[in-house]
């Protein structure tokens, strides 16, 4: 589907009619579709598979598959803690969990803390290991911040700076709307102000981007891995230009939902060598 029909099919309507395109989009929100199309489309990724193929680079994405929201806590704690504390405080926010099911002995103490040492280490790796490919010119993203935030941000013309490692996707469709609508959920379940506006981010790539491919981490099948996901992550730093913000939900909408274009690099930005 091409970006002119992907915005016709949503055009003027609610978030929750927006997500009942997808049939299977439930508790699983829309997975299921994106395993589906990983499976038509795996082929096309053979390129990225190749570029990670050192086992212990695979060991370093395969932490990040499994660990990736602890891991996203870290790497948004080290903007402004130093590396100890946050250590600290991740093992003691697992400990925590697990005495809820019992004594802890000193060797599962020992577990824990080598890690989220091991993950820490491994946001080092994958913040060094992007490559650029020129074979992608666009990549993606869903998901969704409270109104106030969103409006703050993301204006026409302005420059938008990850400061940590971000997820995004080479599948514009199922996945993006996948975590657009299951941050949409989750924002829902704890903010106060019901207030919250879910989005597509259509980045276009003027120029080769540094990407990390997640999707090497192999499998027994399809759904047993996170290949369904098509994610590349940009790393800290990475700067893009809003060119865009078109709204797609209607006007009255309770939810908000909209479509952001933008281009890489932004304007004045260096761009990064392969």
């Amino acid at each position: 589907m091409i970006d002119w029909e992907i915005e016709l099919a949503v055009a003027l309507r609610t978030f929750n009619e927006l997500v009942l395109m997808f049939p299977n989009l439930g508790p699983c929100g829309a997975k299921p579709e994106a395993v589906a199309d990983m499976s038509r489309t795996s082929a096309h990724y053979q390129f990225l598979d190749n570029a990670y193929s050192d086992d212990a680079m695979i060991e370093t994405l395969r932490c990040w598959s499994v660990n990736n929201t602890a891991m996203m806590e870290m790497a948004e704690g080290r903007l402004t803690r130093a590396d100890d504390t946050i250590c600290q405080e991740a093992v003691e926010k697992r400990l925590g969990r697990m005495k809820a099911y019992g004594t802890i002995g000193a060797d599962v103490v020992t577990h824990v803390e080598n890690s989220v040492n091991t993950q820490l280490l491994a946001l080092d790796e994958m913040a060094s290991a992007g490559q650029c490919f020129g074979e992608i010119s666009k990549i993606h993203r869903g998901a969704a911040m409270a109104t106030s935030l969103f409006d703050a941000n993301f204006k026409v013309g302005s420059t938008v700076r990850w400061q940590h490692l971000t997820a995004c996707t080479l599948n514009p469709e199922a996945v993006a709307v996948h975590f657009a609508w299951k941050q949409r959920n989750d924002l829902l379940a704890t903010m106060v102000a019901q207030d919250v506006t879910s989005f597509l981010l259509n980045i276009h790539l003027d120029a080769p981007a540094p990407l990390v491919w997640t999707g090497a981490v192999p499998g027994k099948d399809e759904d047993t891995t996170y290949r369904w996901q098509a994610e590349v992550v940009t790393p800290p730093g990475f700067e893009f230009e809003v060119t865009s913000v078109k709204m797609l939900s209607a006007a009255s909408a309770p939810d908000r939902f909209v479509m952001v274009e933008a281009k890489y690099p932004a304007s004045g930005s260096p761009i990064s060598s392969p």
